[in-house]
């Protein structure tokens, strides 16, 4: 097995998928898929493997999906479960204007 392959592995094996799925449950989030429901203990773990592996690819970068966050900065993987966030930009750059 790659080095790669060992470190997504121990990330999965690590995430507490089941505490994911009892907060899902509790706040009736479901996911869009071929159905509208609650995933399974399996869809969670596919899903967050599939997002660490894209994630492992280039450094500093991240994906979200259905309150999952795999992130890939300086060679640092992470999974995480994100119910609310909020930032800002802090370099001082205006921010973009959107067409009306």
């Amino acid at each position: 097995m790659d080095p790669l392959h060992e470190q997504i592995e121990r990330i999965l094996d690590g995430f507490d998928f089941d505490r994911v799925k009892r907060v899902m449950e509790f706040l009736e989030w479901r996911w869009q898929r071929e159905r509208y429901d609650l995933p399974t203990y399996n869809e969670l773990r596919k899903a967050a493997k599939t997002m660490l592996q894209d994630v492992a690819q280039e450094s500093d970068r991240a994906q979200f999906s259905g309150g999952l966050e795999a992130s890939n900065y300086g060679g640092y993987l992470s999974l995480k479960f994100v119910l609310a966030w909020n930032d800002t930009d802090i370099s001082g750059a205006a921010p973009e204007q959107e067409a009306a």
